[in-house]
């Protein structure tokens, strides 16, 4: 017996792919909260830079890399931490 799934009138094969599950505090899941503390401001564009750019000893290693993904594209990316100080700083779109 095969694992399958429809869609759209046909059926496919499952297949596993990779996934992180991220478990938060009291506040829940909170996208752009790199550092997990809790609210999305200046310090998790920086979280997201240091993450992409490490230089010596700052490199910031996210608890949840979701959380990072500030536009919800499915990467981490400088474009996370533009989506971030955009919001805060230009009246930009708030993380989904």
């Amino acid at each position: 017996m095969k694992n399958l799934y429809a869609a759209e009138n046909q059926s496919f094969p499952a297949r596993t792919v990779g996934c992180e599950i991220c478990v938060s505090g009291p506040g829940g899941f909170r996208r752009g909260d790199c550092n997990t503390d809790g609210k999305t401001n200046l310090p998790d564009a920086a979280a997201i830079i240091s993450t992409l750019f490490p230089m010596g000893s700052s490199h910031f290693d996210p608890p949840c890399m979701d959380a990072c993904d500030a536009n919800d594209d499915g990467r981490l990316d400088i474009s996370d931490a533009v989506r971030i100080l955009a919001w805060l700083f230009t009246s930009g779109a708030a993380p989904p």
